[in-house]
């Protein structure tokens, strides 16, 4: 008989792994809900109906908002620089050759451009990369706040995914949507861990990808207000101003010749939009957000709740630039939102459980 001294030690059970698989496999109807697909990969409809296609805004051609949006055609741009015209002309040919009349009739369901199929598989991969990140980084922004909450930071991310599609019911939604929720989560928890370096890098790639990225500025400033000298603080908000210009500046700059504008203006197409009903995911939305803060806001962490300030100028943004019943333009919230919607309702089915658990108060003898 080998002795124990002889025998191998267990491996220990990859959850680390184990988590981004099932993360991984739990964005995949949400991604095919973003793209507009059901769950037989049948085109329901176009999820991504921005007015710009996608090889314009790689091109550098597409209308104003949408090209300042600069993360993902970037890295697509990237991609393509890396592999040769050749490769690429061969792997459309190729795909297209495989996929047969299932995959062009998917294509044409999508608005898909066949000559840029080998862009749309990429901007594709990199987006759903960054669903996935967000589930991994949201799971580590938890564990973060709440060391001892190991069970509830498994189950928040997929919490999080099964509420998103909410978020695609009404209205267009974009290419760099994911790579928003991904960024200000990475950020949040950069300030938690006071990573200062990943903070800025997260700031830095959030300010190519999006306008927003000012807000987590305010969120750095109303959680390290007590917590550093002011002088210190305020430099560093200076240095986050002066990036954030610097970048939205070149980016302006580069497509001020485009058609369209810096920022769409609808507060009168809004009024009639709400004059006719709102979606049921809008109320949802803004009715869960409410309900959470009263149950929970003021047991979170200073970090949460500077972060939830934020549906504040994103509200304002979203009723005067953005478009009634497009939710998702609030994404910059979802990390912190989620966050206190969870936990609130922990609290509330822990206190039930609580009530229900309590014996009965038993009558004084002889009373009936």
């Amino acid at each position: 008989m080998a002795s124990d001294a002889g025998r191998r030690a267990p491996r220990p059970v990859p959850w680390g792994a184990a988590l981004v698989a099932t993360y991984a496999l739990a964005a995949l109807p949400v991604y095919a809900a973003w793209l507009g697909l059901d769950l037989h990969l049948r085109v329901v409809k176009a999820g991504i109906t921005q007015r710009v296609p996608l090889p314009d805004l790689i091109a550098g051609t597409g209308e104003r908002p949408f090209v300042l949006r600069a993360l993902v055609p970037a890295l697509v741009r990237g991609v393509d620089a890396a592999v040769p015209v050749a490769w690429r002309a061969r792997f459309d040919r190729a795909a297209l050759r495989a996929g047969g009349t299932t995959l062009r009739h998917r294509m044409a369901g999508l608005a898909w451009e066949r000559d840029s199929f080998f862009d749309y598989v990429v901007a594709s991969v990199a987006t759903y990369a960054f669903l996935v990140g967000f589930a991994i980084a949201l799971r580590a922004l938890y564990l973060r706040l709440y060391p001892s909450r190991w069970w509830a930071a498994g189950v928040l991310p997929l919490f999080a995914l099964a509420t998103m599609p909410l978020f695609f019911q009404q209205g267009a939604h974009f290419y760099y949507d994911f790579a928003t929720l991904l960024l200000f989560t990475v950020a949040l928890l950069a300030i938690a861990e006071r990573r200062w370096r990943l903070f800025y890098v997260a700031f830095l790639f959030a300010a190519i990808n999006k306008e927003t990225a000012i807000l987590l500025t305010a969120v750095f400033l109303l959680e390290q207000w007590r917590e550093r000298p002011r002088l210190v603080l305020l430099a560093h908000a200076a240095a986050q101003l002066t990036l954030w210009a610097v970048v939205r500046g070149l980016i302006a700059e580069e497509y001020r010749g485009n058609p369209g504008t810096l920022f769409e203006y609808n507060p009168w197409t809004n009024v009639a939009l709400m004059r006719n009903g709102v979606s049921l995911p809008h109320v949802a939305f803004f009715a869960a957000l409410l309900l959470a803060a009263v149950v929970d806001l003021r047991r979170e962490s200073k970090l949460v709740r500077s972060a939830f300030l934020t549906i504040l100028p994103l509200t304002a943004a979203y009723f005067v630039v953005g478009k009634v019943g497009e939710i998702r333009a609030l994404f910059e919230v979802l990390p912190v939102g989620v966050i206190v919607v969870f936990n609130s309702a922990v609290v509330v089915f822990s206190d039930a459980a609580t009530v229900l658990r309590r014996p009965a108060s038993r009558s004084p003898a002889g009373s009936p």
